[in-house]
Protein backbone atom coordinates (compact mmCIF):
# COMPACT_ATOMS: atom_id res chain seq x y z
CA UNK A 1 0.00 0.00 0.00
CA UNK A 2 2.92 2.43 0.51
CA UNK A 3 3.19 2.51 -3.28
CA UNK A 4 -0.12 4.39 -3.40
CA UNK A 5 1.69 7.62 -2.45
CA UNK A 6 3.73 9.70 -4.85
CA UNK A 7 5.32 11.63 -1.97
CA UNK A 8 6.18 10.43 1.52
CA UNK A 9 6.45 13.59 3.59
CA UNK A 10 6.92 11.83 6.93
CA UNK A 11 6.07 8.52 8.53
CA UNK A 12 2.56 9.92 9.00
CA UNK A 13 1.86 11.82 5.78
CA UNK A 14 1.75 10.36 2.28
CA UNK A 15 0.51 12.31 -0.73
CA UNK A 16 -0.93 11.04 -3.99
CA UNK A 17 -0.94 13.56 -6.82
CA UNK A 18 -3.59 13.17 -9.52
CA UNK A 19 -4.53 15.31 -12.49
CA UNK A 20 -8.20 16.26 -12.61
CA UNK A 21 -8.82 13.88 -15.52
CA UNK A 22 -7.16 11.02 -13.61
CA UNK A 23 -9.31 11.77 -10.56
CA UNK A 24 -12.51 11.82 -12.63
CA UNK A 25 -11.47 8.60 -14.38
CA UNK A 26 -10.93 6.92 -11.02
CA UNK A 27 -14.39 8.12 -9.99
CA UNK A 28 -15.90 6.59 -13.12
CA UNK A 29 -14.26 3.19 -12.69
CA UNK A 30 -14.69 3.25 -8.89
CA UNK A 31 -10.97 2.88 -8.13
CA UNK A 32 -10.71 6.13 -6.14
CA UNK A 33 -12.05 4.45 -2.98
CA UNK A 34 -9.44 1.69 -3.27
CA UNK A 35 -6.76 4.38 -3.59
CA UNK A 36 -8.09 6.09 -0.44
CA UNK A 37 -8.08 2.74 1.37
CA UNK A 38 -4.51 1.99 0.28
CA UNK A 39 -3.31 5.43 1.36
CA UNK A 40 -5.00 5.11 4.75
CA UNK A 41 -3.44 1.68 5.30
CA UNK A 42 0.01 3.11 4.61
CA UNK A 43 -0.25 6.50 6.36
CA UNK A 44 -2.18 7.82 9.36
CA UNK A 45 -2.66 11.21 7.64
CA UNK A 46 -2.95 10.63 3.88
CA UNK A 47 -3.63 13.35 1.31
CA UNK A 48 -4.86 13.29 -2.28
CA UNK A 49 -3.91 16.39 -4.28
CA UNK A 50 -5.98 16.83 -7.44
CA UNK A 51 -4.19 19.18 -9.82
CA UNK A 52 -5.88 21.06 -12.62
CA UNK A 53 -9.43 22.18 -13.21
CA UNK A 54 -12.33 21.99 -10.81
CA UNK A 55 -13.07 18.64 -9.18
CA UNK A 56 -16.72 18.52 -10.16
CA UNK A 57 -18.13 18.91 -13.66
CA UNK A 58 -20.74 21.57 -14.43
CA UNK A 59 -23.81 19.29 -14.45
CA UNK A 60 -25.61 19.18 -11.11
CA UNK A 61 -26.19 15.42 -10.99
CA UNK A 62 -22.59 14.63 -11.93
CA UNK A 63 -21.36 17.20 -9.42
CA UNK A 64 -23.42 15.59 -6.66
CA UNK A 65 -21.78 12.24 -7.37
CA UNK A 66 -18.32 13.80 -7.21
CA UNK A 67 -19.05 15.64 -3.95
CA UNK A 68 -20.55 12.48 -2.47
CA UNK A 69 -17.43 10.47 -3.23
CA UNK A 70 -15.18 13.24 -1.88
CA UNK A 71 -17.29 13.34 1.30
CA UNK A 72 -16.84 9.58 1.65
CA UNK A 73 -13.09 9.78 1.08
CA UNK A 74 -12.72 12.52 3.69
CA UNK A 75 -15.16 11.28 6.34
CA UNK A 76 -15.11 7.49 5.96
CA UNK A 77 -11.45 7.03 5.04
CA UNK A 78 -10.02 10.18 6.70
CA UNK A 79 -8.08 11.12 3.57
CA UNK A 80 -7.77 14.84 2.86
CA UNK A 81 -8.59 15.92 -0.69
CA UNK A 82 -6.97 19.17 -1.87
CA UNK A 83 -7.63 20.73 -5.28
CA UNK A 84 -4.85 22.84 -6.83
CA UNK A 85 -4.86 24.75 -10.09
CA UNK A 86 -1.36 23.82 -11.33
CA UNK A 87 2.03 22.31 -10.50
CA UNK A 88 3.22 25.49 -8.79
CA UNK A 89 0.26 25.49 -6.43
CA UNK A 90 0.76 21.77 -5.80
CA UNK A 91 4.38 22.46 -4.87
CA UNK A 92 3.20 25.17 -2.47
CA UNK A 93 0.80 22.70 -0.83
CA UNK A 94 3.57 20.11 -0.47
CA UNK A 95 5.87 22.69 1.13
CA UNK A 96 3.10 23.76 3.52
CA UNK A 97 2.51 20.13 4.51
CA UNK A 98 6.25 19.56 5.01
CA UNK A 99 6.56 22.67 7.18
CA UNK A 100 3.58 21.57 9.24
CA UNK A 101 5.09 18.12 9.75
CA UNK A 102 8.44 19.67 10.74
CA UNK A 103 6.72 21.93 13.28
CA UNK A 104 4.81 18.99 14.76
CA UNK A 105 7.99 16.91 14.96
CA UNK A 106 9.69 19.64 17.02
CA UNK A 107 6.75 19.81 19.43
CA UNK A 108 6.17 16.08 19.72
Amino acid sequence: PDGAADYRLSQWVGVRRLRTDEFRGMLEDNTIIQLARDLKEAFPKPVIVVEGGPLAPEGREDARKVWGVIASIQSDWEVAVINTKDATQTADVLVALLLREAALAKVG
